[in-house]
């Protein structure tokens, strides 16, 4: 399938609070916060804790973003998109700003999510719909997990898949 063809940019879509339920055992955002919460006991963890071997079969749905700050003002670099991220947002963000490759409400809803993990310090979720009204409309499921880097630094992986599992092993 042409993925792109079909169905819009992810990073067209706001992204709206969810409940942690609302997303099925097997997603990938839900898979990973079993992973996150064994950490460190379901507080923030250090990033040097995750050991990639140990979530392979979720890195192609990851986004790593590392807050920086700039006059005052946080901004989140991308360290790296995973395959089926860069699908679902039809290109990769890897090497870019937030801001470089989102506007509007859809990067209003990100940074809101973003800056909420990391001030509760554990996961949140949320739920965007790219194409939302049009004949291609995808609902996209997604987790967002903070993480000490050290010496004050934060990074938060995004995880997102789509919610019908059957569309998973398209992309």
């Amino acid at each position: 399938m042409d993925w792109a063809r079909k169905y819009s940019s992810l990073c067209d879509a706001p992204l709206e609070a969810i409940e942690k339920g609302t997303l099925d055992e097997d997603h990938p955002a839900i898979v990973f916060s079993h992973y996150w919460n064994d950490l460190n006991g379901g507080t923030m963890p250090l990033r040097s804790a995750v050991r990639p071997k140990d979530i392979i079969s979720i890195l192609k749905w990851i986004m790593i973003l590392e807050r920086k700050i700039k006059n005052g003002l946080d901004e989140y670099f991308v360290r790296l998109q995973g395959t089926s991220l860069v699908r679902l947002t039809h290109m990769s963000g890897t090497g870019q700003f937030l801001h470089d490759f989102t506007s509007g409400a859809c990067y209003s809803s990100r940074l809101q999510a973003i800056r909420s993990v990391i001030k509760a310090g554990k996961p949140g979720f949320g739920k965007a719909i790219p194409g939302e009204g049009g004949e291609y409309s995808i609902e996209v499921g997604a987790g967002s997990f903070p993480f000490f880097l050290g010496d004050h630094g934060i990074q938060v992986f995004m995880i997102a898949a789509p919610i019908k599992r059957e569309l998973r092993p398209m992309l």
